[in-house]
This record gives C-alpha cells, structure tokens and sequence, in this order.
C-alpha cells in the first residue's frame, strides 16, 4: 500500500519557533521609542525658581568650554559631548566670543557669550562673591546667622580674640577658645577649600598641630601669621555615616558624617545633583534625605536680600543629631568641584536635565537602549514559556 503524503505544517506551526523573537523585537521597539519619547519630553520642575530657567532654556542646552575647537583632537571633541555636556551641544569660548547662544548656557570658562539663560556665568558670580566679602567664611557665616539665625554654627573671627605678643600664644588661644566653645570648636581659614574635612580641632593641642603637618598644621601657621585670616566655629555633633562610610573615612582620612552637597543655579536648588559630601557609599543614604536637605537651603535662600538670592552656591550642610541641619559652607559664586565628571561621571547627564527639564538626545537614546533590551529579553522569555508549555 502506497505512503500517504506528507501533511504539509500549518503557518502556526512554522511561525511558532520564530514567536519569541518576534515579539521580543516588537516589545523592544515599542518600549524603546516609548522611553526615548518621554525622556525627551520637558517637564518643568514644580519648584518656581527651578522652573523659571527649564522654561528659559527651551530645552536646548549648550556646555561653555576652554580654547578653541581645533585645539582639541575629534576625540576629545567627542568626549567632551559625551561627558562633559553629557549629550548636549558643546561651545569653545575663543570660537563663541560675544555670542548670544539659544537656550541654557553652562559656563565653564571666561567669556562674553550669553545664553537665554546663564549658569554659573562668572561675571555674575564675580558679583556675587563681592557681596559676600570675597572669599571670607568669616563674613558668609555673619550674613547667613543675620539673615537665617540658627542656620550655621556659632563663629568667632579669631583676630577678636587676645594673644600675647610674647610667650605661648598658642596656648593662650586654647584657653578662650574652651571658654568661648565649651562643647568643642573647629578651626578654619576664611578662604579653605578642598580640605576633605580636616581641620584643627578642641581634640588636639594647637602645637600639636602645627607639628601634625598637612592641612590642619597651615591652619595653625596662619592662625599665627594673621588670625583674622582664621575662624572659630562650634563643633557640632554631625549624624555619623553607616559602616561603610566609617570604613571609607578611616582609609581616606576623611570624616564619615552624612554631610551633602547641596547646588544651587541662579537661586534654584539642583535635586539631580546634591551628592554625599566624603563617601560614595552615602549615594543611598543621600537619595533618601536628600529633600529635607535641599528644603532646608532653599529657606535660607528666601531669607536672604533678593539681590544674593539669584546666585550659584555650593552648600555643604550636615544634619546634626540633635535635628534640623546646619551650614557647614555655602561657597557663593564658586563652580563646585563635584560638578566635574572625574568627581561622576554622569553629572553631565544630570545637569542637562536639571537645566532644560528633559534629557538630552544621547541621554535619552541610552535610556531607550536600556528600556527596550529589558522589555525584549522579558518578552522573549515569556514567548518561549508559552511555547514551552504548549508542547508538553
């Protein structure tokens, strides 16, 4: 008896192994283009100041470099919007010169240029480094306990103190400091920076500093040389980090407190970008208190005289056990070192969208990227289960 033919499969059949994948591109795609669209679409901050220059930028943003494009090799050129401008549009100063520039401009060099919205320009934040005295910690801490009593710790200008022009002046230094700080003090010079958090301190004799060397010894020899050059400020008791932060401080020699730096543009306090102050294992901690820290400055801005209200700050606040939080520094006019992408490497990213209120093209094609090759693979798997199922 001759075989029977073959039954040809049916189109489900010969369609079902390709299932998976196809519904795997079809679930990347559409999550794809669903992510880059809302990335790209700008929402404007509930926060009026903050909303104000996201409204000023009109979503375009421009990154203020350095020199000429020529003097950069194509591959810093590249690196420059990639990182730096974190996918936004990149200028050179010497090219733009006078220009007015569309949209939001970063400034990260001296130029004429302008934007329809200027961060951290340095003619203004020139100006408003002038109201506050220049670089003086003295001065910033008078203004902000006028204008926002309570919100820095109580400061001394040390030249308001006594020290005799002959024998242990060091000495004699210690004796009304204890008298003045009973709970402790700290000691700063008026312009410090970048001091990664030490200073000399009630704990160790003045001498015993200065022979200590590194930064709380220059603190001691300028308290010598000129001592309205140098504060005193309370020592307040800062809420400690978790155990990785105390281990990150033992190694680095920096404190493990849970103090943040808290940016400020033209008056608006930046959310993206208040970042842990000493440790990378803060990241956590910080996302989670961050906004009763960024509330805390923008009260104190709001108190201050309007025309020191516009400016770019770097704070650097630290919540105090007792509750509350408290000014450490507030850095008027200065272009924060934690903006800079060796410090992270996606603060380009996060201060695109912080100015114009949406990501940027580059941004928003990783966050796409990233969106569609999860969507995909969940539903490859899930195709393959159901074919799987259907076999058996």
């Amino acid at each position: 008896m001759p075989d029977s033919p073959e039954q040809e499969p049916s189109l489900e059949e010969r369609l079902a192994p390709h299932l998976p994948k196809f519904l795997a591109a079809l679930a990347a795609t559409g999550a794809g283009l669903g992510a880059y669209g809302y990335l790209r679409r700008q929402r404007l901050s509930a926060d009026p100041a903050l909303r104000a220059i996201q409204a000023a930028s009109g979503g375009q943003y421009t990154h203020l470099l350095e020199g000429r494009a020529k003097e950069h090799s194509r591959l810093s050129r590249i690196l420059d919007k990639l990182l730096t401008a974190g996918g936004g549009n990149v200028a050179y100063a010497d090219d733009l010169g006078a220009a007015k520039v569309k949209g939001a401009l970063v400034h990260d060099a001296f130029s004429r240029a302008r934007g329809d919205v200027d961060i951290i320009h340095p003619g203004d934040s020139i100006s408003l480094g002038k109201l506050f005295g220049g670089v003086d910690k003295a001065r910033e801490a008078e203004i902000f306990q006028k204008y926002a009593p309570g919100s820095v710790p109580e400061t001394l200008r040390m030249s308001k103190l006594k020290a005799p022009f002959f024998g242990d002046r060091l000495k004699a230094y210690e004796e009304q400091l204890r008298q003045k700080f009973p709970n402790g003090y700290v000691l700063k010079t008026t312009s410090g920076a970048a001091t990664k958090g030490r200073f000399p301190t009630d704990a160790q004799e003045l001498a015993k500093a200065l022979a200590s060397g590194g930064h709380e010894a220059e603190v001691v020899q300028e308290l010598l040389r000129n001592p309205s050059k140098v504060i005193a400020q309370e020592k307040i008791k800062i809420k400690p980090g978790n155990v990785l932060d105390q281990l990150w401080g033992a190694l680095r020699g920096t404190p493990s407190t849970k103090e943040m730096r808290v940016h400020v543009f033209n008056g608006a306090v930046a959310p993206d970008l208040t970042l842990p102050r000493f440790s990378p294992f803060a990241s956590m901690s910080t996302a989670a208190h961050a906004p009763e820290a960024e509330n805390f400055v923008k009260d104190v801005i709001n108190k201050l005289p309007k025309s020191m209200q516009k400016g770019t700050y770097s704070f650097d606040v630290a919540p105090v056990a007792s509750g509350g939080y408290k000014i450490i520094e507030a850095n008027p006019g200065y272009r924060s070192g934690f903006l800079n992408i060796a410090h992270n490497p996606l603060v380009g990213y996060l201060m695109h969208r912080t100015v114009t209120g949406r990501s940027s093209p580059i941004g928003a094609g990783i966050g796409a990227g990233l969106a569609g090759a999860g969507a995909g693979l969940a539903a490859h798997e899930l195709a393959s289960n159901l074919s799987n199922d259907e076999g058996t």
